[in-house]
């Protein structure tokens, strides 16, 4: 028993210190390249993961991955339930004066459309200065690596959200939010996971009220959740 427990242990915490590992090259890149495009870490120039053209490169790669790929008899009995889980983020805005600090709470549900795909909803509530918001966003798991009881994931998603007041300042009350991140999640047992993350949100309201009235929102931050069935 106890050296069941202690390979228990030691396998965890080599999955941790993968996970602060990966989590903290992370962050030395985005903030050391400083010709990079600060509103998103990921501006590839041609390539965006912060605005709305995140949808049409995961519509790419779900209709190629469903186009291509089949679920045999034993995955799609494995893939049939949906997966609900909730999360906290908490994010420090990184492209505006003076700093804001956003709060999010998020309930999840996903559907497993291939071993290594998942697409779901985030239902969210916001929480930043002197206001509160509401909003969904459609999600895409694309799943980097995983083993039984570990999984890397890159995350990410759009939508929209309202909230109790023009934001941010100087902005409106309807806007979208984009994000993607990294996503690590550790088995708890045969139902339940923990997921830790690191996440990167832009918020606005794409210019549909004309270019003075979208200030945006960009915010990095941790994201801690719990997965169960």
């Amino acid at each position: 028993m106890i050296i069941t427990t202690i390979y228990y242990l030691h396998h965890l915490m080599r999955k941790i210190l993968l996970i602060v590992l990966l989590f903290t090259l992370i962050k030395s890149v985005c903030l050391g390249q400083y010709e990079w495009n600060w509103r998103d870490p990921l501006y590839l120039n041609l390539f965006d993961w912060g605005d709305n053209k995140l949808l049409l490169y995961n519509g790419i790669g779900v209709g190629l991955t469903l186009k291509l790929t089949e679920l045999n008899p034993v995955e799609r009995k494995i893939y049939q339930p949906i997966q609900f889980s909730s999360y906290v983020d908490i994010l420090t805005e990184y492209n505006r004066s003076p700093i804001s600090d956003v709060l999010i709470g998020r309930l999840r549900w996903t559907k497993r459309m291939r071993s290594f795909l998942s697409i779901g909803g985030d239902l969210s509530v916001y929480k930043v200065d002197d206001t509160e918001g509401i909003g969904t966003q459609i999600v895409f798991n694309w799943i980097l690596f995983k083993k039984e009881n570990f999984k890397f994931i890159f995350d990410n998603g759009v939508g929209p959200n309202f909230f109790k007041e023009p934001f941010p300042f100087g902005g409106t009350q309807f806007n979208f939010t984009t994000f993607y991140g990294l996503m690590a999640q550790i088995r708890l047992s045969s139902v339940a996971w923990l997921s830790i993350g690191l996440k990167n949100i832009h918020v606005s309201n794409a210019g549909m009220f004309g270019r003075d009235r979208n200030p945006a929102l960009d915010a990095w931050g941790l994201s801690v959740g719990y997965l169960f069935f």
